[in-house]
């Protein structure tokens, strides 16, 4: 039996003998199978095993370390509502004013209400502090000064001053 060596596509020398040129067919299989295939096949097999494990183990590393220690949800949300409470402000509802205690009751119930919406502290504004469900008017907010703003821009100010203070 001759033996020798050959290139393969990737350039790397193979053993190979005389018989690998010759199809052997697999018993009970009908297959025709030729001989020293299963290797070229097993180092691309293995190639893509280790392909496969270096971006599993990247994709770990990368899932484990957070980018930085963000707050979490609730935490900004209990700041927004914390934020309500003690505004020096009154809060208007369908043309009625109410205290900081009363408005922070009444957000708090409608953000139990929409809990498994919120996903952002945007989507707690938005779906638990912009406006009435009933009648469809805006919350609005009268500062000390006398000047009025929708609640949900009030609260959108607090959150990006309360993020870029939590950057610092």
């Amino acid at each position: 039996m001759e033996t020798g060596y050959a290139l393969n596509g990737n350039k790397s020398a193979t053993r190979f003998s005389a018989l690998a040129n010759k199809r052997i067919l697999i018993p009970r299989s009908g297959v025709r199978v030729t001989p020293g295939a299963q290797l070229l096949s097993g180092a691309r097999f293995r190639r893509m095993r280790r392909w496969l494990i270096s971006v599993f183990v990247l994709l770990t590393i990368c899932s484990a370390v957070p980018a930085r220690a963000a707050e979490s949800l609730e935490q900004t949300i209990a700041f927004l509502l914390h934020r309500i409470e003690t505004a020096d402000a009154t809060f208007i509802r369908n043309g009625q004013a109410h205290t900081p205690q009363e408005a922070v009751g009444h957000v708090r119930a409608k953000y139990e209400h929409f809990k498994t919406q919120i996903k952002t502290p945007e989507d707690f504004i938005r779906l638990a502090a912009t406006k009435s469900l009933l009648t469809g008017q805006p919350y609005l907010v009268r500062t000390r000064d006398g000047k009025e703003m929708p609640l949900s821009t009030w609260l959108s100010n607090a959150l990006r001053d309360h993020r870029e203070n939590e950057a610092r």
